[in-house]
């Protein structure tokens, strides 16, 4: 008998976690979203009014900031310092996809960063201060996205997680 208890305890714990852990990954969307948005600030700053170069400044904000943005940003500046590919784009795709698993974003997002990416550093002062601008305009329509999926889901996924292990034990035993 208390084997039986234990298992059930075990099934619905179990099955909990997984409903925490999909109901989490659209929490960590909206932060990485908005931990995004800081680093794009902060590398306009860098850009335009410190004049640093875009790999200095790319390492800079990289290292500044925690997570995997952070790695990612700094991911984009080795590429481009050690020439392992040519131009900007390239170097913000590689960096991309070496971190795609660890991001949380959608595919909407993607398109965001890498459209931002493959503009990056190659117009003059004032075009890149409107693409800064307009990329957190973007980002910032992306939060909200993000925030009404994460209103939506969060908590439909934590309860269909216990619920279903709950179902599990019902059928079982």
């Amino acid at each position: 008998m208390f084997i039986k208890v234990l298992l059930n305890l075990i099934i619905i714990c179990c099955s909990s976690m997984l409903g925490n852990q999909i109901a989490n990954r659209y929490l960590f969307r909206l932060k990485e979203i908005r931990i995004l948005q800081v680093c794009l600030a902060k590398l306009e700053t860098e850009i335009i009014y410190y004049s640093t170069f875009l790999p200095e400044a790319l390492d800079n904000v990289g290292k500044s900031t925690k997570g995997v943005i952070g790695r990612f940003l700094c991911d984009v500046s080795k590429n481009l310092t050690d020439k392992r590919v040519d131009g900007i784009d390239a170097a913000w795709e590689l960096a991309l996809d070496k971190n795609r698993l660890d991001l949380k974003f959608t595919n909407d997002d993607y398109e965001v960063i890498r459209g931002f990416g493959c503009q990056l550093g190659i117009v003059d002062r004032t075009s890149q201060k409107q693409l800064f601008e307009l990329a957190q305009l973007q980002l910032k329509k992306q939060e909200q996205k993000a925030e009404e999926e994460r209103d939506r889901y969060e908590k439909m996924y934590r309860s269909l997680g216990f619920l279903t292990g709950l179902t599990i034990v019902i059928i079982l035993f």
